[in-house]
């Protein structure tokens, strides 16, 4: 899935109230679902092709695209549909494209946040990724556990207490806790584990941390490493 996560605003959604999805076949991988890095490749080109085409009729912003049973769908939100699908027609005809062609109204943007905006899980594994594939870019081999600590943050003393009897025990170990001048959950507290880097390490530790967190009034605030290099 390639999508524009940031696109959403209540001004562009005003302003683009029609959806425009293309959908173009690829062979894919055998024995796969997933398409080949050049029919990634390719799809892209067709997403820019097509985007330049619809400008040339109306104001149009590429919400995404996902690759899914040997298709690629392509979504386009727009100003207007007048004369757009014409030339789409002329541009897949004229450069061979296979396709199959939507055009409808979607001024609540329906496919956008039922297709495309990633869920708050989602948004976290994509973030972790990025901070896991700094840490190898910057050196660190991840062959070896790491100190990660955590932060969690609380609207009371009481909370932060009867959470701190939950958390800060194995494989948890505590660190401190405080009080932030912060208008709402001022109450911090901090503890490490040591863990492997992995996506499915991190991922299942802040799951644990927040289940107890929910029961507790608490907030996860976020976690952290130090590059290894040895």
């Amino acid at each position: 899935m390639r999508v524009n996560s940031s696109l959403y605003d209540v001004q562009s959604m005003a302003t683009t109230p029609f959806l425009i999805k293309v959908t173009h076949p690829y062979t894919g991988i055998a024995g796969s679902q997933l398409p080949t890095q050049t029919e990634i490749s390719n799809c892209v080109k067709v997403q820019n092709a097509t985007q330049r085409t619809i400008t040339t009729k109306t104001g149009c912003t590429i919400a995404g695209a996902v690759f899914h049973q040997k298709k690629c769908d392509m979504y386009y939100y727009v100003q207007d549909t007048i004369g757009v699908r014409a030339v789409l027609l002329t541009l897949f005809r004229q450069k061979n494209y296979k396709h199959s062609l939507l055009i409808k109204e979607d001024r609540k943007w329906d496919s956008y946040f039922s297709v495309l905006y990633p869920t708050e899980e989602e948004r976290e594994t994509i973030y972790y990724e990025r901070v896991i594939a700094k840490l190898f870019k910057a050196g660190d081999k991840l062959k070896k556990p790491h100190k990660v600590t955590h932060w969690v943050y609380f609207k009371n003393e009481a909370d932060m207490k009867t959470c701190e009897g939950i958390l800060c025990q194995k494989p948890y170990i505590f660190i401190e806790k405080n009080k932030k001048p912060y208008p709402s959950n001022s109450y911090q507290m901090s503890f490490y584990q040591v863990s492997p880097i992995t996506k499915e390490a991190i991922l299942g530790s802040i799951k644990n941390i927040k289940k107890h967190l929910a029961d507790n009034a608490g907030a996860y605030g976020g976690w952290q490493t130090i590059v290894a290099v040895r």
